[in-house]
């Protein structure tokens, strides 16, 4: 083949590439959405965000006033009974007071808190940080997710591939033993190379099989994953076209929701030092307080309305070095979240690095292995028209239909591990 044809072989297979590329990410994008529709943890993360959202909305309402109704009713066998002796001119007068049984009434108190020591604002700061920190955690597990259905989706392309090769390769090796027995029925070689031939047929056969049982395991782990039935065809390209352009280096792991929720911990725990803190600082409170009870004022018998203000003031004065062990406590643990998020940062780094690194090598090894698969069907064809011409032995032939076969074979893992590693570059650097 000469280099004019190869060059044009070559820039096809680019322009059919990159169709089919374009056609392979709208596929992989749709089946990104599915997945993330049925996924139960998606689902699970979505509730508990939920929650964590309510719990905010009722930690604000902390700050309000509190109506609160009471009622209640009483009956004592033995009430009260009170006897004076009032001293008068005319030899004094005695007057008695007698409780009642029945005791009954309701009241109505509304409370507002005034100064708590930082506790409403801190707990309502670590509520609010919670829903934000949940609304992360729920961006992880869907980051997991879109790199989990990546890589089925991939290695499922992948298999289908496989089997077009395998198929091609059967067919080679089903037409080359014709050609021989052929050969042998003229006189022209021996029932030997009959034999070799049809090993070889055989072998392709199992290859074959092989790939289609591959090819249909990948297909159902597509499907579980989607929530789809197992007889139903998901929609796939039937080659792999990686991407091999390199990307630039202005994305940053601190894109990542690990990062974030890193960060949100920290605050969290500063909330939490700052809500046991406020224990031991003043407190105050006003209310008022309305009542319909019986016994009435004044000793009536009849139920009477009433109402009473108040304030409250609480004073912590010593707790014996409790508060002091406190502050150090809320240092300590926030200086613990501190650390874990370098820690976090530096493994979200090394994956980064280790992902572009390993994006780079299997970029390379795709235009490798495109390489070789040329040379390799160059090398097939004309050992095939030499056999025809008898110049070769069919031994020959089966041989270059083996490398042919190998290099099919090392241009779909070469392409399968470039996907791959596509897919982790873009999780590594959040989605």
């Amino acid at each position: 083949m000469k280099i004019k044809h190869i060059i044009t072989i070559y820039a096809a297979l680019t322009a059919i590439s990159t169709n089919a590329e374009a056609k392979d990410a709208a596929m992989l994008q749709a089946y990104r959405r599915q997945v993330e529709a049925y996924s139960h943890d998606v689902k699970a993360a979505t509730h508990a965000l939920e929650v964590y959202k309510e719990n905010a909305a009722a930690a604000k309402a902390d700050f309000k006033p509190k109506i609160t109704g009471n009622a209640d009713a009483k009956y004592t066998g033995n009430p009260l009974e009170l006897n004076i002796a009032l001293p008068s001119t005319d030899g004094g007068r005695s007057y008695t007071f007698n409780g009642r049984n029945t005791k009954y009434g309701a009241s109505l108190t509304m409370a507002q808190p005034i100064y708590t020591g930082g506790l409403l604002k801190a707990s309502y700061g670590k509520a609010k940080t919670e829903s934000e920190n949940a609304a992360f955690e729920k961006k992880r597990i869907t980051n997991n997710l879109i790199y989990q259905a990546d890589q089925t989706y991939w290695n499922y392309v992948a298999t289908r591939e496989m089997v077009t090769v395998a198929q091609r390769h059967r067919d080679a090796a089903a037409a080359l033993a014709e050609a021989v027995a052929l050969r042998v029925s003229n006189g022209y070689t021996g029932r030997n190379d009959l034999l070799t031939a049809e090993v070889r047929l055989n072998d392709a056969e199992y290859q074959l099989q092989r790939a289609l049982t591959d090819a249909e395991n990948a297909r159902l782990a597509l499907n579980s994953l989607a929530g789809v039935g197992s007889s139903d065809m998901i929609p796939a390209d039937t080659m792999l076209c990686p991407d091999t352009t390199i990307p630039s280096t202005g994305q940053s792991i601190y894109n990542r929701p690990e990062m974030a929720m890193a960060s949100k911990q920290i605050d969290i725990k500063g909330y939490e030092a700052r809500m046991a803190d406020a224990a031991y600082k003043p407190n105050l409170s006003v209310g008022i307080n309305g009542s319909y009870t019986s016994p009435g004022y004044d000793f009536r018998a009849a139920p009477d309305p009433n109402y009473s203000v108040y304030a409250t003031l609480s004073i912590p004065i010593f707790e014996w070095g409790k508060r002091g062990n406190t502050r150090r406590m809320g240092k300590h643990a926030t200086a613990v979240a501190e650390e874990q998020m370098r820690s976090t940062a530096d493994r979200l780094q090394l994956e980064a690095e280790t992902a572009r690194c390993n994006y780079t090598k299997a970029c390379e090894q795709v235009k490798l292995t495109a390489s070789s698969l040329l040379k390799a069907e160059e090398s097939r064809r004309l050992t095939t028209e030499k056999y025809y011409e008898g110049s070769v032995s069919v031994t020959d032939v089966i041989n270059a239909q083996i490398y042919y076969l190998d290099a099919c074979r090392n241009h779909i893992a070469s392409k399968l591990d470039a996907c791959m590693a596509k897919s982790s570059l873009e999780y590594v650097y959040g989605y």
